[in-house]
């Protein structure tokens, strides 16, 4: 894969919910995910829905070539964080996707959220995102063995 190839960022819409569907229940992003149960797509939709119409959370598509290369989620759970979230396409993984993509919305977040901390909740198993999240400047701060996860932020 390139180095530096276009990805192009743009708000998910009704029509990515079954892709997005397909990439939650990967069993790779099921062992790697906080909550690692299969969901209907019953389920996803009805969490879909209700995630795009909300004002709390901002869901982007990544594409390729105008191919679906994977997915971020930003919520909002406080006025001064901005909770980064990470899911490539399983076909697209350890091709250098997911930095690229993170670096895009790095650069937005701090276009539009400034002064917002940016947070990421990290399975202690993840190695894969602890390594990604690394590499654009977010920095462990607390782990939380009972629970099997790590907070890491980037100022």
């Amino acid at each position: 894969m390139r180095e530096h190839c276009k990805i192009l960022m743009r708000r998910a819409r009704q029509i990515d919910a079954r892709d997005l569907w397909y990439w939650r229940n990967d069993k790779s992003t099921r062992e790697n995910s906080l909550t690692a149960r299969r969901v209907s797509f019953d389920e996803h939709k009805a969490w879909f829905v209700k995630s795009l119409r909300s004002r709390f959370r901002k869901i982007y598509m990544a594409t390729l070539d105008g191919i679906k290369v994977g997915m971020v989620r930003l919520d909002f759970p406080e006025k001064k964080i901005v909770e980064v979230s990470i899911n490539i396409h399983p076909q697209y993984r350890s091709k250098g996707l997911g930095k690229q993509i993170l670096r895009q919305i790095d650069r937005f977040i701090q276009r539009k959220y400034a002064n917002r901390i940016q947070k990421s909740i990290i399975k202690l198993s993840n190695f894969a995102s602890e390594k990604l999240f690394s590499s654009v400047g977010f920095t462990q701060i607390h782990v939380v063995t009972e629970l099997g996860y790590s907070i890491w932020i980037r100022r």
